[in-house]
């Protein structure tokens, strides 16, 4: 007499629903072969650049921060000075108010910050 744990049917059952799984992963492989070519290269597609400009003269230190050569003690010394002496009427008016900051770092600012506005100086010397 043989035991087995499953009966003949049960058998037939089984294999037929795994021959059935192996042709759907077959199928589905051949699938994705046939179709490589309509899938979309995301690594082909060109980077884009994010640009951003900066009003000196409004900015607080982790805005200036962004700006390339700019560090946190430069970004924190720009905005003291700002707020000491008032407003910076171009990027050579921040490099001789600003210690550290020099033409090769004013160079690597500019396209990052807006053109500066005219402030008109009070008759009294204070900051606008």
């Amino acid at each position: 007499m043989q035991h087995t744990i499953l009966k003949r049917a049960e058998q037939t059952f089984l294999a037929l629903l795994m021959l059935a799984g192996l042709a759907t992963m077959t199928g589905y492989w051949f699938f994705r072969v046939w179709h490589h070519g309509d899938l979309i290269e995301f690594d082909a597609a060109p980077p884009l650049k994010a640009t951003f400009q900066i009003d000196i003269n409004h900015a607080d230190w982790p805005e200036m921060m962004q700006m390339p050569g700019v560090g946190k003690t430069t970004a924190q010394l720009i905005v003291k000075t700002r707020e000491a002496g008032g407003p910076y009427t171009s990027l050579e008016d921040l490099a001789n108010r600003v210690h550290g900051v020099g033409p090769r770092m004013t160079a690597a600012m500019k396209p990052f910050v807006l053109p500066t506005q005219t402030y008109p100086t009070p008759p009294d010397g204070q900051q606008p």
